[in-house]
């Protein structure tokens, strides 16, 4: 769904925790915590989306995002955008939080998905092994 919004800065300890804030009433009705894909001409990004808290006031009609995703989309500070926001539901949020902390913005995350990754195939593949050892 596109929604149109006026882009703010996160909070200094808020930046590259891979998420951003939207005000409930400029969800249409995506709960808070749900991982969404944010487009904006043709560029996208997985993010969580939370409301607004005491600490981090976000005004009905904005969304706040770091740096970095800002210029993962191509978009300036201040500005009005309209970005075409999609929930992951059902099997297709599997793979969308799968590929959201392989691109997480925050390093350790990023790095100890791909680890697990690694580890999971090296699994797998012992399997594969074993089974073709005992049926040889």
């Amino acid at each position: 769904m596109k929604i149109k919004l006026k882009i703010k800065q996160l909070n200094a300890e808020e930046v590259r925790r891979g998420w951003v804030r939207i005000h409930e009433n400029s969800r249409r009705g995506i709960p808070a915590g749900s991982l969404v894909k944010i487009t904006y001409n043709s560029k996208f990004v997985r993010r969580i989306v939370l409301g607004a808290t005491n600490k981090s006031p976000v005004s009905e009609g904005y969304i706040a995002m770091d740096e970095p995703t800002r210029k993962k989309l191509g978009v300036e500070e201040h500005k009005s955008k309209e970005f075409d926001i999609e929930e992951y539901k059902g099997v297709k949020k599997i793979g969308g939080e799968i590929c959201y902390y392989w691109s997480h913005p925050d390093f350790p995350l990023r790095f100890s998905t791909r680890i697990a990754f690694i580890a999971v195939t090296l699994g797998f593949l012992s399997i594969i092994i074993s089974v073709v050892g005992i049926i040889w």
